[in-house]
């Protein structure tokens, strides 16, 4: 997990083709990583720079030369609020060149650089995906795969099994509720020859516009998205008032209900712990920040952690702790002095950047500004 995402690295290829690092992303559900802080940003290549990747894609793409018209891959809207292309970028003169990757290393290192989305250039790539909880109950017995809080486990049967046999392990059938989770999914089946059976089927039909209608079994609703395939037959038969996933499109069709085949269950896997906020042994972070021991405020924090916090420009840090007196917390400037501890319960340090050490078991929370 870095900065709460969970990341993965892909090694560069001969050739970097921007459409194979995103299909090696949506077979987990995932996306090529969307970036949007300076945080993220210096996190991400840190994390690149350590599995050796030099360079790799992300999750951005321009329509033009205006960082307006560069958007995320995840359809969460333009990347105006925060970027970080080098200088002259993006440099977009056709829709095959506007591709983004980052450097990792280097002076330029945290760079976005505009590209072709085909390349003659070694570029590896970073996904974002789902993270999830390991639960041995299930990936120990039922072959499970995991996808944002739940199990999916592979079954077969008419659709008329389906009902009986999600609920005997606990689970529902299958409703797909994203793009993502639909990659998701298709990614499972990518290795079939045969179409997956959906757990929705035909509630009503539409003669003058030959449109069906269908539901979710479990009770989604069926309007947080859509994947029909309009060309296929959709037909007012009463025998393909069943749905199932195209083995090669990935566009959801109507099938017949009597036939058998794979389908998937969704069974809900235990809460994930509540997240760690207190950035124990991150990266750099930049000012204001804010740290804590580690799951605060429980005051059982393993030691040791370690925090490295910079601000920009000549700005000063000045920190200020609460709850801090038995912490065991020493903060040191940016030449390795010590310079205080949480018992002074502020210290304004020389340098704009400090480095913030916990040796003790007691509990904490400090607030970091430039100053």
């Amino acid at each position: 997990m870095i900065l709460n995402k969970c990341l993965q690295a892909f090694p560069a290829p001969t050739k970097g083709t921007h459409s194979a690092a995103e299909e090696l992303c949506r077979n987990d559900g995932g996306t090529l990583v969307n970036i949007r802080s300076v945080i993220d940003n210096r996190a991400t290549s840190v994390f690149a720079s350590n599995h050796n990747l030099d360079k790799f894609w992300i999750g951005t793409f321009c329509f033009g030369n205006d960082t307006s018209k560069c958007v995320y891959d995840d359809y969460s809207g333009s990347v105006s609020d925060y970027n970080s292309f080098a200088a002259g970028m993006p440099l977009v003169t056709g829709i095959s060149d506007g591709c983004v990757y980052m450097l990792a290393t280097g002076s330029q290192a945290g760079r976005w650089i505009s590209s072709k989305c085909k390349t003659d250039e070694s570029i590896g790539s970073v996904c974002e995906v789902p993270a999830y909880m390991y639960d041995p109950e299930y990936s120990n017995k039922n072959q499970c795969s995991y996808f944002d809080g739940y199990c999916y486990i592979k079954q077969g049967g008419e659709i008329s099994t389906m009902v009986r046999t999600c609920s005997q392990i606990g689970g529902f059938p299958l409703s797909i509720r994203s793009k993502r989770e639909n990659d998701f999914v298709y990614g499972l089946n990518s290795n079939n020859y045969e179409d997956l059976l959906l757990g929705a089927t035909r509630i009503a039909y539409n003669r003058e516009e030959s449109v069906s209608k269908y539901a979710w079994m479990d009770g989604a609703g069926w309007n947080e998205f859509e994947n029909i395939d309009i060309s296929a037959d959709n037909s007012d038969n009463d025998a393909r008032a069943c749905l199932a996933m195209d083995r090669w499109t990935g566009l959801w069709k109507s099938v017949y209900c009597g036939t058998v085949y794979n389908y998937y269950c969704k069974v809900p896997l235990p809460p994930n712990p509540a997240v760690d906020i207190s950035n124990c042994n991150s990266t750099v972070l930049m000012a204001p920040a804010v740290i804590t021991s580690f799951g605060y405020p429980d005051n059982s924090s393993p030691p040791p952690c370690t925090w490295k916090i910079a601000t920009v420009g000549a700005y000063k840090l000045r920190i200020a702790f609460k709850n801090g007196f038995s912490s065991g917390v020493t903060v040191y400037d940016g030449d390795g002095n010590n310079i205080g501890t949480a018992i002074y319960k502020s210290i304004v340090a020389p340098t704009n950047y400090i480095t913030v050490v916990q040796t003790g078991r007691g509990q904490f929370y400090a607030d970091i500004l430039p100053y």
